[in-house]
């Protein structure tokens, strides 16, 4: 488990052969309390996260944002809201996994991970 926010690849190696793969590069963040994930630049917090089914998004000047796009690990776009207006967001027909949650406004984009578990 990370404990650092960064870019992080995976090598696996089969002991046999001395034969190895590495894996795309992935962005890890690391968040800061149990329960919410919150970004103190941009005042971006989505709760509960982890989550198992529906999560919520604070955020500051909401009204100025009116899209929620998520994408999976190998950076996939998995989910869409193009008309997002506060309400919660089902997730349950997801995969269990880590996502980057996108938040677009008018003049504004604001990202941060979900867990859901």
């Amino acid at each position: 488990m990370a404990t650092t926010p960064g870019n992080y690849k995976c090598r696996v190696t089969k002991t046999a052969t001395g034969c190895f793969k590495t894996s795309n590069t992935i962005a890890v963040s690391v968040p800061c309390r149990a329960g919410e994930d919150v970004n103190t630049e941009t005042e971006l917090r989505i709760y509960p996260n982890p989550t198992t089914d529906f999560f919520s998004i604070s955020v500051e000047d909401a009204s100025t944002f009116n899209e929620v796009k998520l994408y999976n690990a190998s950076g996939e776009l998995v989910l869409t809201f193009p008309d997002w207006n506060g309400g919660q967001i089902d997730v349950r027909d997801l995969p269990a996994g880590v996502y980057l949650l996108e938040l677009v406004g008018i003049a504004d984009i604001r990202h941060t991970m979900l867990v859901k578990d």
